[in-house]
Formats: structure tokens, sequence, C-alpha cells
């Protein structure tokens, strides 16, 4: 529902955005920001609502919704855990370009980075979990929330994109002196990655597990005849992907969209056939 375009009243602003005071309805209860409307919600010509000065009930909201599509969060720092995701934040490290170098006799090279989103609409946010690292350290799994304002009976949905490239992400596998028919550079387009292809929405889970985007390398030791030379590698530096967060209400789609990270994920045993 929304604020009527034609003759606006205050009933039509306690019915679409609440009254938290109670009793008797004041114009000035309604700035955006306030205990009723929430920041960034705008009328139904595209224009803010004031959170100061003079209001009018036409003018300022006439066909507002009470619905707001938050910023999809920094990933820089997350929650340890992702109950109720609160206490202090933790500095995440969290990239697209990780690289393991192993020369160590009978171990596995690796490198990874994972997003995953879901929607527990009694929480009123979506959950997004995190991780990336190589086999040389336990990478720790964090969460961030995306918050909105009416949209917990939205579908929601997911989706990945490589923005500055022209064509699918670079990958590179090899062992020995031969290209192998392993799946070594796992992306989501591939079928252990998902097979979520790029630039398609998926619906995201309500409660449950995550659907996971998952961009993973890794080099087996190979002995002789190989000599233990091998190599998977995601991504040549121009590579950058992109998420977007998607809410869709009533027909109407809202979206939030993460920055672009450089995409470089490299895990190798010893030290050739670098491309």
């Amino acid at each position: 529902m929304a604020v009527p375009t034609g003759t606006v009243c205050l009933t039509n602003l306690r019915t679409e955005f609440g009254d938290a005071n109670g009793g008797n309805v004041c114009l000035t209860e309604y700035y955006a920001g306030g205990s009723n409307v929430s920041s960034g919600i705008t009328n139904g010509s595209g224009t803010a609502i004031p959170s100061s000065g003079t209001l009018c009930l036409k003018s300022n909201f006439a066909g507002a919704s009470n619905i707001v599509m938050g910023s999809f969060p920094s990933l820089t720092q997350g929650y340890a855990n992702d109950s109720g995701m609160t206490g202090s934040l933790s500095n995440t490290g969290f990239g697209f370009r990780k690289e393991h170098i192993n020369t160590a006799f009978g171990q596995q090279a690796g490198a990874f980075a994972v997003i995953g989103a879901r929607h527990t609409p009694a929480n009123g946010y979506i959950t997004l979990e995190f991780y990336s690292g190589t086999n040389a350290a336990l990478a720790t799994v964090y969460y961030q929330k995306l918050t909105y304002t009416g949209l917990s009976g939205a579908t929601w949905s997911m989706k990945y994109e490589y923005p500055n490239t022209s064509s699918a992400i670079t990958v590179f596998e090899r062992y020995g002196t031969s290209e192998t028919t392993y799946d070594e550079a796992k992306h989501p387009a591939t079928s252990n990655g998902g097979g979520y292809n790029e630039g398609t929405y998926y619906t995201i889970p309500t409660s449950g597990g995550f659907r996971q985007f998952p961009w993973i390398c890794t080099a087996n030791y190979r002995g002789e005849p190989f000599t233990d030379n091998a190599q998977a590698r995601l991504g040549f530096f121009s590579d950058q992907v992109q998420i977007t967060l998607k809410a869709t209400l009533n027909g109407v789609d809202y979206t939030a969209a993460s920055s672009t990270y450089t995409i470089d994920i490299n895990a190798q045993r010893l030290a050739s056939y670098i491309p």
C-alpha cells in the first residue's frame, strides 16, 4: 500500500507509517528519520521526505510507501556469529585476491573466497556470510546484514556479475605438462560451484542455509611423472566481481549492489607454470 496520490490526510500517514507516539496525530511526527518515517523514504515523484522544516501533506507525502532498501554493507568488518549479530565487529581481511604456493611434500595448495545470503523475515534483515583465505590458515566465517524497511514479505534474490569483463572470468588449470579434466578452479558457473549463471538472479533461502557463490582454487600434490607442477587460477587483475541483492514486492524491484572486487585467486604446487 502507499499514501494516496490524490487527497492526502493525516490518517493516510498513520495507516502507512504508523503512529509511534499514539494519540492525536501531528504532522511533525512524520519527519524522515523520526519515530515514524525512516530516513531515505521518497514520495511518489521520487522526492525525499524532509527531515526538518516545512511539511506539506500532498507535495511531500503523496504516493509515498514505507519501504527502504538498505545499502550493501562493507565486508571489511563483520561479526563472528550470525545470532542477532551483536557484539563487536572484527576486521575481516576479506577479498578475492588470495594466493597459496605450497612446496610441502604431499600437501594441497588452496585459495578461496565465498559469499552467501539468507533471509530470515523475523530478523528484519538479510544475513550475509563471507570468508576468504588459503589452506595455510584457518578462515573465519564472518557475517553482516543488509537492513530494510517494509520488505519482509518480498521475494529476495541475489546475483553475481563481472562488470568489467566482456566474457567469462579467466580460468587457468594445469598439471605437469598438460591440461587435465580436473575441475580445480571452481566458480559459481561451474557444476561444482552450483551452476549459477553470471547476471542471473537466484532466490535467497528463507531461514535454513545460505545461497552461496564460491570461487575456489585447489592444486593437489602430484608425484612423478608430473614432477609435482600444478596450478589453478581464477582471474587476472582486470577481472572484477560484484554482488547484487534484489527484493521484489508487488511487482516492484529494489536493489543494493556491493563494491566491485578484483579477482586473482591462485593455488599452486611448487613455482612453475605461472601464466
